[in-house]
C-alpha cells in the first residue's frame, strides 16, 4: 500500500471522502496537481471510493481522479492533499439502532392458542379448581365452560412466553447442586431411621456438619469425649466412635452425594402456577390453593400476562393427593416467580421457596437470559440490579405481593436497552369466581365469590 497520510489510513473501497475546505486548500503550500479558487465549489463535496481510484491510491499516482467545472469548460486533477476520510463518530455509534427487545405481539394466532390449551390436562386442571375451592365446591359441578374461560384467559396472557419457550409449556435444563438444608434434613432422617441406635448422637450435628463433612464446634462432646477436634471430618469421628462399617458406609455415601442431579425449569403450564405452594417437601407459603391466607394469588398470576413459574424438582412425575383429590405432576423442592415485561424483555425475580439459594437463582437468571438472547437474536449481556421495586405493579389484590412487602430481589435488563423506556410489570389480575364468573378482587382462601363460599 502507497504512503498515506495519518488522516486517511485504513481507507478502503465503499468509504467515503470529502473535499477539504478552501482555507485549508489555500493554506497547503504542496499539493499535487495544484488548487485554485474556481475549484473551491468542490469544497465539502463528497465521493465514493471505487475499485479505479483505491488502484491509484495503491499505486501513488498523483492524480486521484478528475473532475470536471459546472460548465464542463474546465478539467481539474484530484490528489489526496486534497480530500480527508469520514469515518465514524462515536456519536454516530451512539445513535445505532437499540436491538429489538419486544416481546408483545400485536395479534394472537387462534390457532397458536388452541395449540396451547390442547397441552393442559384440563381433568388435573379441574381438580385443582376443586381443591382451591376449600372443599365447598366439587370436580364434579365445576363446568367445562369454567375451565375453558380459564385457560382462554391463561393462553391469551401467556402467548408470548409460550413462543419464546420455542411453543413449549415448559422449558427444562439440567443441573448439579447442592442439597439444601431440608433435602439434607430428610437424607439425615433416613440415616436415623435405618440406624435408630446412633439417632441421638446423629441429631447432635446440624445441616452443615453434613454438608462440610466437619464435626464443628460442639461443647457436649468437647466435654465427654477425649481429644475431639471440632476441624476433624465428621465420617472419621463417627467411625471411630461406633466402628460399625456398615454405618460409615451409610454416612460416606450420604455426604459424598450432597451434591444432586435436578432439574431446573421455567413454566407456564397452568399445574405450575396452581401448586406453586403445594408439594410433599413439607414446606408451603400463604399461596397454597385450598389452605393457604392468600391462595388466590395462584390463580392470579396464572391468569396475567406477566408471570411466569421457575422451580426445581427431580424430573419424576409423582402422586399427589389434597383433600382426597388424587393426581400426577412434578414435586418442586425450591421455586420462584419470574415477573417478565414484554416491551423491554427485562425481568425481576421473586422471594424464593422455602430458602434462599444463591446457587439455584443464578442458575435460573443465566437460562432465562440465554433464552430470551437466542430468541430475540441479540447478544447476552445483561445487567443485575437489586432494585426489584422499579416499575413493578400491583395489578391484583388476589395475591400477597412479595416485591412489595419488603423483599429484595435482583432485575434484569439488557446492556443496550434505551434508557428513556421504563419496564412495566403488571402483577396478578382478578379471578373469576369457578361458579358464576364473578371477578374476585381481593384476596382470599377460596376461588369462590363471597355469594358461593
Amino acid at each position: 500500500m502507497a504512503y498515506l497520510p495519518s488522516r486517511l489510513e485504513g481507507i478502503k473501497v465503499g468509504d467515503t471522502v470529502r473535499f477539504m475546505s478552501s482555507g485549508s486548500m489555500e493554506k497547503n503550500s504542496n499539493l499535487r496537481c495544484g488548487w485554485n479558487m474556481e475549484m473551491n465549489y468542490l469544497c465539502g463535496q463528497t465521493r465514493t471510493i471505487t475499485e479505479e481510484i483505491m488502484g491509484k491510491i495503491t499505486r501513488e499516482e498523483d492524480d486521484i481522479w478528475i473532475e470536471r467545472s459546472s460548465d464542463g469548460e474546465n478539467i481539474w486533477y484530484i490528489s489526496i492533499d486534497m480530500i480527508d476520510f469520514i469515518r465514524e463518530s462515536p456519536e454516530d455509534e451512539k445513535q445505532l439502532p437499540a436491538p429489538t427487545l419486544l416481546l408483545s405481539k400485536e395479534t394472537k394466532d387462534p390457532n397458536i392458542i388452541k395449540e396451547m390449551i390442547s397441552k393442559v390436562d384440563k381433568t388435573r386442571f379441574k381438580k385443582l379448581l376443586a381443591i382451591g375451592c376449600r372443599g365447598n365446591i366439587k370436580m364434579d359441578t365445576i363446568t367445562n365452560e369454567t375451565v375453558d374461560k380459564y385457560l382462554d384467559i391463561w393462553a391469551n396472557g401467556k402467548y408470548e412466553f409460550y413462543l419464546l419457550f420455542g411453543n413449549k409449556l415448559a422449558i427444562e435444563k439440567k443441573i448439579d447442586v447442592e442439597m439444601n438444608d431440608r433435602e439434607m434434613r430428610e437424607k439425615i432422617d433416613e440415616l436415623c431411621f435405618d440406624f435408630p441406635k446412633y439417632c441421638s448422637t446423629i441429631n447432635m450435628f446440624n445441616y452443615n456438619n453434613f454438608m462440610r463433612n466437619v464435626c464443628g464446634e460442639n461443647g457436649t462432646f468437647e466435654k465427654y469425649v477425649k481429644g475431639y477436634n471440632p476441624t476433624e471430618k465428621l465420617t472419621g469421628f463417627l467411625s471411630s466412635l461406633y466402628k460399625d462399617k456398615k454405618f460409615d458406609d451409610a454416612i460416606a455415601t450420604m455426604i459424598s452425594n450432597r451434591y444432586v442431579k435436578a432439574i431446573l425449569a421455567i413454566s407456564i403450564d397452568p399445574y405450575d402456577y396452581l401448586t406453586m405452594s403445594l408439594n410433599n417437601h413439607e414446606w408451603t407459603s400463604c399461596q397454597e390453593i385450598g389452605r393457604g391466607e392468600y391462595a388466590t394469588g395462584a390463580a392470579s398470576i396464572l391468569l396475567d400476562d406477566t408471570t411466569v413459574m421457575s422451580y426445581k424438582y427431580n424430573g419424576k412425575q409423582v402422586p399427589l393427593t389434597r383433600r382426597n383429590y388424587k393426581f400426577e405432576g412434578n414435586d418442586k423442592s425450591w421455586r420462584q416467580c419470574i415477573y417478565l415485561d414484554k416491551n423491554t424483555s427485562g425481568a425481576i425475580f421473586g422471594r424464593q421457596y422455602p430458602s434462599d439459594s444463591t446457587e439455584i437463582s443464578k442458575e435460573v437468571r443465566d437460562f432465562l437470559e440465554s433464552v430470551l438472547s437466542e430468541y430475540l437474536g441479540i447478544e447476552n449481556t445483561w445487567k443485575v440490579s437489586g432494585n426489584c421495586q422499579v416499575g413493578y405493579v400491583d395489578h391484583s389484590s388476589c395475591l400477597y405481593h412479595d416485591i412489595l412487602h419488603g423483599y429484595r430481589g435482583k432485575a434484569i435488563s439488557h446492556k443496550n436497552k434505551p434508557s428513556d423506556i421504563q419496564a412495566k410489570f403488571l402483577v396478578g389480575r382478578d379471578v373469576p369466581c369457578v361458579v358464576c364468573g364473578k371477578e374476585i378482587k381481593s384476596t382470599g382462601s377460596s376461588f369462590l365469590c363471597s355469594k358461593h363460599t
